[in-house]
């Protein structure tokens, strides 16, 4: 049987929203996750992403009321390829799930299994989607929690790598932006200067 995703996602989505009151606790958004047949994934605030989806993510997110000041809540559901919906789980073993971790403000999403966390990651969440899965697809093969820690520990590592590569780009990035600003200021005052001088020739 062919499961409408994004029936079935909207369904969750108008569920969630329903479960809040509305003064104290107010829904924001949903971040619609479309995980292919491939591994690939598709993420989108609209639910037409799920269209090519053979599971889904959803994380829904609200806006809580502690004491004076929002802080953004969310809640993870998980819809397997028979269309079953777990909420903060992917399968028997794995979670997946939300944490404040040190304060309201600073939300993370984590992977874990039988209590040790393999993956987590800072809101917002949206960029790290992909990353998260793949590892899960590894941490899916391993055979015992030495190899999972040993390949957690390597993809982590290997996204720190990432992040400095990026960090690089940047850097060269701006320092070419800098160079072609002090080139132009340059030539501006170059051409001020020639142009004083034919003044003072004439």
């Amino acid at each position: 049987m062919d499961i409408d995703f994004i029936e079935l996602g909207k369904y969750c989505q108008a569920e969630y929203k329903a479960s809040l009151n509305g003064k104290k606790n107010k829904y924001s958004k949903t971040i619609f996750v479309a995980i292919k047949e491939d591994n690939n994934i598709l993420v989108s605030t609209t639910p037409h992403i799920l269209a090519q989806a053979k599971k889904c993510i959803l994380i829904h997110e609200r806006s809580c009321l502690a004491i004076t000041n929002w802080y953004s809540w969310y809640m993870v559901q998980f819809i397997n390829e028979k269309g079953e919906v777990f909420v903060n789980r992917i399968d028997e073993e794995f979670e997946l799930y939300t944490v404040a971790a040190g304060g309201f403000d600073n939300q993370e999403l984590r992977l874990s299994a039988n209590q040790v966390d393999f993956f987590s990651h800072r809101a917002p969440f949206e960029n790290c989607i992909q990353s998260l899965w793949d590892l899960y697809i590894r941490l899916k093969k391993a055979n015992t929690q030495t190899e999972r820690k040993l390949i957690a520990s390597l993809f982590k590592s290997n996204q720190k790598v990432l992040e400095l590569e990026k960090l690089n780009q940047d850097f060269k990035y701006k320092t070419q932006l800098l160079e072609c600003e002090k080139n132009m200021y340059k030539e501006m005052l170059d051409s001020i200067k020639e142009l004083l001088n034919k003044n003072k020739e004439e």
